[in-house]
């Protein structure tokens, strides 16, 4: 197939020959595939998507990331620069990687404490709706007692 001299190959390598630093691609409006998954979730709230890919500037080691937004706010060219502008300082601040990406990451981490509310919620849920509630093997061995 004609296709078959280029498989294999990833975004990044193309989009890194052809940006520069801290430039972006066209905005491009993805079209799923099957199983897409995010794709899905977006599209059952009423949203298409689209990206453009994004090389790091310079100074900061050289990524190309891909921006996904829906397509209502890719259609804003004031909103898409700015995102654009906003994301280039990020990656100032955080050495190549968006610090407020960083940040939402750390803040996203579940505590013990909060994991066990989880199970626990999850585990009243399914025993109130008559159903087994097993969990797995190793989560049972670390509550229970082995003497």
């Amino acid at each position: 197939r004609p296709c078959d001299s280029v498989a294999g190959g990833v975004d990044r390598d193309l989009f890194q020959s052809r940006l520069d630093y801290g430039d972006r691609s066209a905005i491009v409006v993805r079209h799923p595939g099957d199983r897409d998954y995010v794709y899905d979730q977006y599209r059952e709230h009423g949203h298409d998507l689209a990206s453009f890919y994004l090389r790091t500037p310079e100074g900061v080691p050289d990524e190309v990331a891909r921006v996904e937004m829906p397509i209502w706010f890719a259609r804003d060219p004031e909103r898409v620069a700015l995102a654009h502008s906003l994301l280039i300082d990020q990656c100032r601040r955080g050495m190549g990687y968006p610090v407020a990406v960083m940040e939402a990451h750390e803040q996203a981490v579940i505590d013990g404490p909060s994991r066990e509310f989880f199970r626990q919620l999850l585990e009243n849920s399914t025993v109130e709706r008559h159903k087994t509630f097993a969990g797995s093997a190793k989560n049972r061995s670390k509550r229970g007692r082995w003497l």
